[in-house]
């Protein structure tokens, strides 16, 4: 583990905060109701940063204003609510991507090929169908989850990556980039103590169809800080198409060539790291290990499938 301690009592208040947030499986459909409304430009290719910066930050934002919290917080409404699963994603990904991911995931699906399409086709109501068991598992994701008023909302690019401007939020909130009050340098910390207060809460890694997520330094921590604690990881794939071109990539990893959105971050990260050397190759051996590596597993589990629901196919075949 890369052992981040967080000493003062008023961090670790704050790491105690940002574990009790999450947002449900029917606050993740709703939310994606919602988004046409707040974002009438959004399609398929927008970016999990486009549907931060022009739909969670503007729903989140409070009255009076510098009351404006996490969108996780606005919905809880006072209430405890932990996670049972934390989401490790990036945000360059397709937000239809994450939210499929997610989803895919309740419905003990390891692709989210099929779920993504439901979406894109607005077939919302089958989902609902198919995740009614499920309408109460709860998610921590940091879009949702941490303040984005108390770091991000006023600062960033003048426009998303469709090219509509972002209107700069105006809601006055202090903003803690470091320090005890800072929410956006603790995961590692509430990872390991949701790990102990949480019954089987696990991970899952919303893998984007380009395997982006594996050169992200934060979501290099996360993963690495989960197997410390020894938390169930389920990657989550687009195909297992996607799974078998980008897999190659995975072998190349070198966190010192790892990216972060804040400079700061990825020098935080890399000073917890005695031996490169020795953590790319305990990262790789996370990814790839031939009989325990979270993508060599699932890739043997797709296969697995693949070849099962050919030979039913054929027996079928046959009896007709």
């Amino acid at each position: 583990g890369l052992h981040f301690q967080v000493q003062l009592p008023v961090a670790q208040d704050k790491v105690k905060d940002l574990a009790s947030r999450s947002v449900s499986v029917a606050d993740l459909l709703h939310f994606w109701e919602k988004i046409a409304e707040k974002m009438p430009h959004f399609d398929e290719s927008a970016t999990t940063h486009d549907v931060v910066r022009q739909v969670v930050i503007p729903m989140s934002k409070a009255e009076p204003p510098e009351a404006s919290c996490a969108y996780a917080t606005m919905l809880a409404g006072g209430n405890y609510r932990p996670p049972d699963v934390m989401v490790t994603h990036n945000w360059g990904n397709k937000f239809s991507h994450l939210l499929a991911a997610i989803l895919s995931e309740a419905l003990a699906h390891r692709t989210y090929e099929t779920t993504a399409r439901l979406l894109a086709q607005k077939q919302t109501a089958i989902l609902q169908e198919e995740l009614r068991t499920s309408l109460l598992r709860r998610y921590w994701i940091c879009c949702f989850c941490v303040n984005q008023h108390a770091s991000i909302c006023d600062t960033g690019p003048a426009q998303d990556s469709m090219g509509v401007p972002i209107v700069k939020c105006s809601c006055g909130v202090p903003k803690h980039w470091s320090g005890a009050h800072c929410e956006m340098d603790k995961f590692d910390e509430m990872i390991g103590f949701l790990a102990a207060v949480v019954p089987s809460f696990c991970q899952v890694v919303a893998v984007d169809m380009n395997f982006m997520v594996f050169t992200r330094v934060w979501c290099i921590a996360e993963l690495v800080e989960a197997r410390h604690h020894r938390l169930q990881q389920f990657p989550i794939v687009h195909s297992e198409s996607s799974l078998q071109k980008s897999m190659q990539t995975v072998t190349s990893l070198d966190v010192r060539n790892a990216e972060a959105s804040v400079p700061a971050d990825k020098d935080r990260v890399l000073d917890k790291i005695h031996d490169f050397d020795l953590f790319n190759e305990d990262l790789k051996d996370l990814l790839l290990h031939r009989e325990v590596g979270l993508l060599s597993r699932l890739s043997v589990e797709l296969c697995s499938e693949a070849i099962g629901a050919r030979e039913a196919l054929e027996a079928a075949t046959q009896l007709a």
